[in-house]
């Protein structure tokens, strides 16, 4: 839905990532309007690779404690 007309990404940065044989584990920002909402979310992804290729992806929302 955030991709829809007049929906608009303001930043989306990765604060870190590593990497660990064909797993990739990493940290972001996405900042995002929406409906003219403003969304700000933290999140981690957990990549998976195989032959060069994305094979499994899962993302999770953080948040700070």
């Amino acid at each position: 839905e955030w991709i829809s007309d007049g929906n608009t990404v303001q930043r989306w940065d990765i604060i870190s990532f590593y990497l660990i044989n064909d797993v990739a584990f990493f940290e972001w920002i996405f900042e995002c309007t929406v409906s003219g909402r403003k969304h700000i979310i933290e999140g981690i992804s957990i990549v998976k690779f195989k032959e060069d290729k994305i094979n499994f992806i899962r993302e999770y929302r953080s948040k700070k404690v």
